[in-house]
Protein backbone atom coordinates (compact mmCIF):
# COMPACT_ATOMS: atom_id res chain seq x y z
CA UNK A 1 0.00 0.00 0.00
CA UNK A 2 1.47 3.34 -1.05
CA UNK A 3 -0.12 6.60 0.01
CA UNK A 4 0.58 9.95 -1.55
CA UNK A 5 1.56 12.95 0.59
CA UNK A 6 -1.97 14.38 0.73
CA UNK A 7 -3.32 11.10 2.15
CA UNK A 8 -0.93 11.25 5.15
CA UNK A 9 -2.43 14.43 6.61
CA UNK A 10 -4.71 12.58 9.06
CA UNK A 11 -1.88 10.40 10.41
CA UNK A 12 -0.68 10.78 13.99
CA UNK A 13 2.73 12.48 14.39
CA UNK A 14 5.61 10.13 15.12
CA UNK A 15 6.78 10.30 18.77
CA UNK A 16 10.49 11.15 18.66
CA UNK A 17 10.90 10.42 22.39
CA UNK A 18 10.78 6.72 21.47
CA UNK A 19 14.14 6.99 19.66
CA UNK A 20 17.82 7.35 20.55
CA UNK A 21 20.44 8.87 18.25
CA UNK A 22 23.03 6.45 16.88
CA UNK A 23 26.35 7.33 18.52
CA UNK A 24 28.39 7.30 15.29
CA UNK A 25 26.22 7.43 12.15
CA UNK A 26 28.03 5.79 9.24
CA UNK A 27 27.60 3.87 6.00
CA UNK A 28 28.97 0.35 6.42
CA UNK A 29 31.18 -0.52 3.46
CA UNK A 30 32.02 -4.06 4.56
CA UNK A 31 31.10 -6.14 7.60
CA UNK A 32 33.68 -8.88 8.14
CA UNK A 33 32.67 -10.39 11.48
CA UNK A 34 34.15 -13.90 11.64
CA UNK A 35 34.17 -14.35 7.85
CA UNK A 36 37.89 -14.12 6.97
CA UNK A 37 37.02 -14.74 3.29
CA UNK A 38 35.67 -11.20 3.13
CA UNK A 39 39.28 -10.00 3.20
CA UNK A 40 39.43 -11.19 -0.42
CA UNK A 41 36.54 -8.99 -1.59
CA UNK A 42 36.80 -5.85 -3.70
CA UNK A 43 35.28 -3.87 -0.80
CA UNK A 44 38.14 -4.91 1.49
CA UNK A 45 40.83 -4.38 -1.15
CA UNK A 46 39.61 -0.89 -2.11
CA UNK A 47 39.11 0.37 1.46
CA UNK A 48 41.32 3.38 2.23
CA UNK A 49 41.20 4.66 5.83
CA UNK A 50 41.01 8.44 5.82
CA UNK A 51 39.71 8.61 2.23
CA UNK A 52 37.40 11.60 1.76
CA UNK A 53 34.23 10.98 -0.21
CA UNK A 54 30.64 12.08 -0.47
CA UNK A 55 27.31 10.53 0.48
CA UNK A 56 24.18 11.69 -1.30
CA UNK A 57 21.17 11.38 1.04
CA UNK A 58 17.95 11.31 -0.98
CA UNK A 59 15.47 10.57 1.80
CA UNK A 60 14.59 8.80 5.02
CA UNK A 61 12.70 5.71 6.11
CA UNK A 62 10.88 5.95 9.43
CA UNK A 63 9.35 2.88 11.07
CA UNK A 64 7.46 4.21 14.10
CA UNK A 65 9.02 3.30 17.44
CA UNK A 66 11.61 1.12 15.69
CA UNK A 67 14.15 2.94 13.48
CA UNK A 68 14.96 6.01 11.36
CA UNK A 69 17.37 5.45 8.50
CA UNK A 70 18.70 7.63 5.66
CA UNK A 71 18.53 6.34 2.09
CA UNK A 72 21.85 7.24 0.52
CA UNK A 73 23.91 6.69 -2.55
CA UNK A 74 27.61 6.97 -1.60
CA UNK A 75 30.36 7.74 -4.09
CA UNK A 76 31.86 4.33 -4.89
CA UNK A 77 34.47 5.51 -7.38
CA UNK A 78 37.29 4.60 -4.95
CA UNK A 79 35.87 2.52 -2.09
CA UNK A 80 33.43 -0.20 -3.16
CA UNK A 81 30.54 -0.97 -0.83
CA UNK A 82 29.47 -4.54 -0.18
CA UNK A 83 26.18 -3.58 1.45
CA UNK A 84 23.43 -4.19 -1.09
CA UNK A 85 21.53 -1.08 0.00
CA UNK A 86 23.91 1.53 1.41
CA UNK A 87 22.20 3.51 4.16
CA UNK A 88 22.91 5.45 7.32
CA UNK A 89 21.02 4.50 10.48
CA UNK A 90 20.30 7.74 12.34
CA UNK A 91 18.05 6.79 15.26
CA UNK A 92 16.91 3.55 16.87
CA UNK A 93 13.85 2.66 18.90
CA UNK A 94 12.92 -0.97 19.46
CA UNK A 95 15.16 -2.18 16.60
CA UNK A 96 18.94 -2.40 16.43
CA UNK A 97 20.89 -0.64 13.64
CA UNK A 98 21.43 -3.96 11.83
CA UNK A 99 17.64 -4.19 11.30
CA UNK A 100 18.03 -1.42 8.70
CA UNK A 101 19.42 -4.08 6.35
CA UNK A 102 16.26 -6.20 6.70
CA UNK A 103 14.06 -3.14 6.23
CA UNK A 104 15.87 -2.04 3.08
CA UNK A 105 15.76 -5.59 1.68
CA UNK A 106 11.99 -5.65 2.28
CA UNK A 107 11.49 -2.28 0.59
CA UNK A 108 14.08 -2.32 -2.19
CA UNK A 109 15.13 -5.99 -2.65
CA UNK A 110 14.07 -8.31 -5.46
CA UNK A 111 10.59 -8.72 -3.89
CA UNK A 112 10.37 -5.14 -2.62
CA UNK A 113 7.58 -2.85 -3.78
CA UNK A 114 10.09 -0.05 -4.41
CA UNK A 115 12.84 -2.04 -6.15
CA UNK A 116 12.60 -0.13 -9.43
CA UNK A 117 12.43 3.22 -7.65
CA UNK A 118 15.64 2.40 -5.76
CA UNK A 119 17.52 1.34 -8.88
CA UNK A 120 16.40 4.43 -10.82
CA UNK A 121 16.80 6.73 -7.77
CA UNK A 122 13.27 7.88 -8.53
CA UNK A 123 11.05 8.42 -5.50
CA UNK A 124 7.89 10.37 -4.72
CA UNK A 125 8.19 13.13 -2.17
CA UNK A 126 6.40 11.33 0.69
CA UNK A 127 4.72 7.96 1.04
CA UNK A 128 3.62 5.33 3.51
CA UNK A 129 4.10 1.69 2.68
CA UNK A 130 3.32 -1.39 4.74
CA UNK A 131 6.00 -4.05 4.40
CA UNK A 132 6.97 -7.32 6.03
CA UNK A 133 10.25 -7.26 7.97
CA UNK A 134 10.99 -10.65 9.46
CA UNK A 135 7.69 -11.88 10.90
CA UNK A 136 6.27 -8.39 11.42
CA UNK A 137 4.21 -6.30 9.06
CA UNK A 138 5.24 -2.69 9.72
CA UNK A 139 4.31 0.73 8.37
CA UNK A 140 7.26 2.58 6.86
CA UNK A 141 7.10 6.29 6.15
CA UNK A 142 9.39 7.40 3.33
CA UNK A 143 10.22 11.09 3.07
CA UNK A 144 12.38 12.39 0.24
CA UNK A 145 14.24 15.56 -0.56
CA UNK A 146 12.97 17.28 -3.70
CA UNK A 147 14.92 16.41 -6.85
CA UNK A 148 18.13 18.41 -7.02
CA UNK A 149 17.97 19.28 -3.30
CA UNK A 150 19.37 16.06 -1.87
CA UNK A 151 21.75 16.35 1.08
CA UNK A 152 25.39 15.83 0.10
CA UNK A 153 27.58 14.98 3.08
CA UNK A 154 31.37 14.90 2.98
CA UNK A 155 32.57 11.75 4.74
CA UNK A 156 35.83 10.12 5.70
CA UNK A 157 36.59 6.39 5.67
CA UNK A 158 37.16 4.93 9.11
CA UNK A 159 37.77 1.41 10.45
CA UNK A 160 35.55 -0.10 13.12
CA UNK A 161 36.78 -3.13 15.03
CA UNK A 162 33.78 -4.43 16.94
Amino acid sequence: MIKAKKELKGEEPLPLQEYSFVADPHVTTLFIGNDKQKRLTESFKTFRPGHKGEVNIVGYVIVPNKIITAICYPDQSVIKIENKFPHMTLMTGKWKPKNSNDLFEALFGHKGKLKDNYVKKDFEETMKITTKVGKDSVPAYLVFHPKGKEVKLPVGAKEFNN
